[in-house]
Parts: structure tokens; sequence; C-alpha cells
């Protein structure tokens, strides 16, 4: 099946974003990557920012998705945290350049003036947020959890050792970070579940 020309931009510009940053990455150098004309960039985009804040908004949907299938899917609490785990991880490895972007943008200068990351991932930590909520209505979680503060806590878990797989050019997804990570997660959980 053939990239339509917003698919092949929007890959084109998380490669180039990626690779030279923000501030460093022209139109010409994102239409080079994404194989069209620079003028079918700025027919679908008004400048950098808009095609900046495109890519970010459309990888964050993309995750997002991905969790909401995995939660979705028909599953005991302790499953659907697992495979959540098992998938995000998955999702950063098989999107290494984009998942770049995002650690660029959390620690680096905002780059995105007109939405904040918190902004860009409001939905998918409203699922997260839903997903803890029943665990916690089930009794899985105490009461005395602030459901915020565990999913953020959750995600950081996620992200700094597939930062450190970055910065160590191994795989993210490894079989050994995601059982320590899952384990990790399922102790919050009541009896203290174990893989």
């Amino acid at each position: 099946m053939a990239r339509s020309t917003l698919d092949a931009i929007y890959y084109g510009a998380i490669e180039a974003f990626s690779e030279k940053g923000y501030n460093d990455t022209s139109m010409d150098y994102v239409a080079e990557k994404a194989g069209v004309a620079k003028g079918t960039l700025y027919y679908n985009f008004k400048g950098k920012d808009e095609l900046f804040l495109y890519v970010m908004k459309r990888g964050a949907h993309s995750l997002t998705d991905v969790i909401t299938n995995v939660f979705d899917q028909p599953a005991d609490p302790v499953t659907k945290w697992r495979n959540y785990i098992s998938t995000q991880l998955a999702f950063f490895e098989q999107n290494r350049s984009f998942f770049r972007l995002i650690m660029q943008n959390m620690w680096g200068p905002n780059l995105l003036e007109s939405v904040t990351l918190h902004e860009l991932f409001h939905d998918y930590f409203v699922r997260m947020d839903q997903e803890l909520q029943k665990a916690q209505e089930l009794g899985l979680l105490s009461e005395s959890m602030d459901i915020s503060t565990l999913s953020a806590s959750i995600f950081g878990m996620l992200t700094i050792p597939a930062i450190r797989s970055i910065v160590h050019d191994l795989p993210i997804d490894e079989e050994k970070r995601v059982n320590s990570i899952t384990h990790t997660v399922l102790q919050s959980f009541k009896g203290g579940e174990t893989i």
C-alpha cells in the first residue's frame, strides 16, 4: 500500500527533526527526507512550526491509540498492565525517532509554544488514569494512592529506561527490561503481583 503524501511528510519530518533537532532542520531537509517537493510541504503546512506541531500531535495520538487498544482488550487488570508495558516499549522501539523528539522536548527548550507536552499527551494520561481508577475501584490499588501521580510515575518508569536504551544503542523492548518494569509496576497492585 502506497503511503499518502501526509504520511511521507510525517515520517520524513520525524527523521529530520530527530536527526538535526528543531532549530537546525530546514524545510528543504524535511522535503528531502520525505521525498516530496518543498512546495508540497508549504501546500500542507504554513511553516516549520505548524509542521512540527503536526508531527508531535500525530505521534502522541498514535501512542494513545496503541495503549487504548491494549486497554480495550478483554483481560484481567494484571494482564492489561503487562500488555500495556510491553506494547508501549515496543511502540518506542518501532518509533525511536519520534521518541527522541519527545525526549528533546521534555528536557530541551520549549519548541512547542502553542502547546505543552502535557497538553499533547492529555488523552494518553486520561486513559491511563481511567485504567488505574478501575483497578482502584476493584480494590487492586490502595485508596490512598493518587492516580495522577501513579500514572506519571509509570510513564517515567517506561521512559527513563527507554532513554538509556537509545543512548547506549540498545533495544528498548528487550524482554528483560519489559519484565523488570512490569514487575515493578505490578508491585503497586495489592498482593504484589509478579510475573
